[in-house]
Order: structure tokens, then C-alpha cells, then sequence
């Protein structure tokens, strides 16, 4: 006999919330692509960044863009909620 799925299972949810004086913003949130972990402490993030440096960023100084970065989790404040496994709320 099959096991049924339990649909009242939640799902956690990360949200990966920038830290001061990071590559991103201080306070946002960001989008966990890829985690290198065990291997390394750092994960591949997109998020929004603000420019503070021209010459490398080929951007404005102060010009706010989304990012894609490798960063180490410390970077980041995590905050987990239970998601609904897709069910209207």
C-alpha cells in the first residue's frame, strides 16, 4: 500500500535579510540561489546593492541594481517562517 502525502506538512521558509556594512543593502532581502555549504560557509545571493564603487562596478556611485554575489552566510540576518505547502492562506 502507497503511503499517502501528508498535506498539512509545513515547509519552512529562509529569508536572508542583509546585515550593515555587507555587499547588499543593509536591511534587504535576499534570494538564496545556491548553497555551497558543507564545503564552504558562503552561498551565491541576488539582491539589491547600491554602487560605491564605479570604477569596478561599471555603474554610478550610488546607483541602486539587483546583484548576484558570493557571500558568506554571515552576511546575512535569517528569519524562518512556515509556509503553507502552497494552500490559499
Amino acid at each position: 500500500m502507497e503511503k499517502q502525502k501528508d498535506v498539512n506538512t509545513k515547509k519552512i521558509v529562509k529569508v536572508y535579510i542583509a546585515k550593515k556594512n555587507t555587499w547588499y543593502d543593509e536591511g534587504s532581502i535576499c534570494a538564496l540561489i545556491d548553497d555551497y555549504r558543507p564545503q564552504s560557509t558562503c552561498g551565491l545571493f541576488f539582491g539589491w546593492r547600491t554602487c560605491d564603487n564605479p570604477a569596478s562596478e561599471s555603474r554610478l556611485f550610488g546607483e541602486r541594481h539587483l546583484d548576484e554575489e558570493v557571500c558568506s552566510f554571515d552576511e546575512f540576518d535569517v528569519e524562518e517562517f512556515e509556509g503553507n505547502n502552497g494552500k490559499e492562506c
